[in-house]
């Protein structure tokens, strides 16, 4: 069954910011060439098909800054435990997330002191 997820990327020198909601991009959208791009502070909608889907975003970062990731809950349903992992410009892994917040299965990651740059 398709669960609806809510991914929200927060700079933390702006945080909070009301986020806009941008929709995922098609699937497949599991590789650099296909992730949806977002603004910080904006907030993304999509749907896991499966335990092993994945939806991949691309954030750009114009200048040193702390980013704060999370997974959450739509507004109808519970996605179940979710894993966020910081990518570099060439899809290498720099930081994981399985943190649980409010229920436990929604991750929550921090990352310091990024550099400017791409991120995934």
């Amino acid at each position: 069954m398709p669960r609806t997820l809510v991914f929200a990327t927060l700079a933390a020198i702006h945080a909070p910011l009301l986020a806009q909601r941008v929709q995922e991009a098609a699937e497949p959208n599991a590789t650099v060439a296909s992730a949806t791009i977002l603004q910080c502070g904006q907030e993304a909608s999509g749907t896991l098909t499966s335990a092993l889907d994945e939806d991949w975003f691309r954030i750009t970062l114009t200048a040193n800054r702390d980013l704060r990731l999370q997974t959450g809950p739509s507004l109808n349903n519970e996605i179940g435990d979710t894993v966020i992992t910081l990518l570099d410009v060439t899809g290498a892994p720099l930081q994981s997330s399985d943190d649980g917040i409010f229920t436990g299965y929604y991750s929550d990651l921090d990352a310091k002191n990024l550099p400017a740059g791409t991120y995934y």
